[in-house]
C-alpha cells in the first residue's frame, strides 16, 4: 500500500516524539513490545529515523 499522508510540521513532530519516546523512554520489555505495540522495536525504529530524516525539511 502506497497511500500517502499529509501532516504538518507540529504534526510530524509530535509523532516524532511520540515514537521516540516509545521506543527510547517508556520501558517495555523487548518480548512484549511487539506484543504491545503490533510492531517490533526494530520496525518503530525504522519509522522513527524516516520521520528524522525529513523533519528538518519540514521545519524550515
Amino acid at each position: 500500500m502506497n497511500d500517502a499522508l499529509e501532516f504538518s510540521a507540529d504534526e510530524l513532530n509530535m509523532l516524532n516524539n511520540c515514537l521516540n519516546e516509545l521506543c527510547n523512554g517508556v520501558r517495555i520489555e523487548d518480548w512484549e513490545f511487539q506484543t504491545r505495540i503490533g510492531w517490533t522495536r526494530a520496525e518503530v525504529r525504522e519509522l522513527l529515523d524516516k520521520i528524522n530524516m525529513r523533519l528538518p525539511a519540514v521545519r524550515r
